[in-house]
């Protein structure tokens, strides 16, 4: 992040006008303020972070609830465990990349309209902005004045008309994003199972391991909620104690289900 970038987001949170104005002067040439990376992956990652942890504390809880030997907790909670992480890795990048392909298609035809049909776009887009507020005078001079650019024409006919982010050039992004929502999953998810696994060492009932288990995945949860809240400027603590209440609704289902079931089917 550049130094007019950390400026004016510092003004922005701190509400301060001057010091906006200031950060805006120290670029008098192009504006070359870089795109905002950490916010392409904080998706996958709080995704893959809240559904790794919550799949893995609920698969637990719902064990621990079923009375299942921790041999099999174990076997199974891998399984699960990397099973869920390649799935919502492969989803992330396909869906990602379905998106991209989508937008090609559609970048390219409204290119070819543009080409083809210059004056019906024009009046699409006088039409929006009318719509939005605009008169028809400055509607038309500003889809004129805009449409003298082809390229980023297309890219704002896509942003208002189709209501569509252009496609990105960059190709390894999907592949990516797909890592990271993998790799979240990974590390979130199994810290409650590893934490089941090493209690196992010392605590000798499974309610003792699954408390040490439940203390883990509320702190790995309360901790992917901070780093959503930091990254997107909002409350640590609130943005953490959400995360910790959706972990522990899914777990509490999870293990009321796995320990009223078996009682039910056994009086059946």
């Amino acid at each position: 992040m550049s130094d007019r970038t950390a400026q004016a987001k510092g003004a922005f949170a701190a509400g301060n006008v001057e010091d906006s104005k200031k950060a805006h002067l120290l670029k008098a040439t192009a504006h070359t303020e870089e795109n905002n990376d950490e916010g392409k992956f904080l998706k996958p990652i709080v995704f893959g972070g809240l559904d790794g942890v919550s799949t893995i504390f609920a698969f637990l809880a719902g064990a621990v609830g079923a009375q299942i030997t921790l041999v099999h907790i174990v076997a199974l909670g891998f399984a699960q465990l990397f099973a869920g992480a390649l799935g919502m890795g492969m989803g992330e990048y396909f869906s990602s990349k379905a998106e991209q392909d989508v937008a090609r298609r559609e970048e390219a035809r409204e290119m070819w309209e543009v080409e083809n049909n210059p004056e019906g776009e024009v009046q699409e887009m006088c039409d929006i902005y009318e719509e939005k507020g605009l008169s028809k005078e400055d509607a038309l001079t500003v889809a004129r004045t805009l449409s003298k650019y082809p390229d980023f024409w297309v890219e704002h006919m896509m942003l208002h008309e189709i209501g569509m982010f252009p496609p990105e050039d960059e190709g390894w992004q999907t592949v990516l994003q797909g890592v990271v929502m993998f790799a979240s999953f990974m590390i979130l998810g199994g810290l409650p199972l590893f934490a089941y696994i090493i209690a196992g060492h010392w605590v000798t009932s499974a309610e003792g391991r699954f408390q040490v288990t439940c203390l883990a995945a509320v702190s790995a949860l309360f901790l992917l909620g901070v780093v959503k809240a930091y990254t997107a400027g909002m409350s640590l603590v609130k943005e953490g104690i959400s995360m910790v209440c959706q972990g522990c609704i899914c777990a509490g289902g999870a293990y009321l289900i796995g320990n009223t079931l078996p009682e039910l089917l056994h009086l059946d």
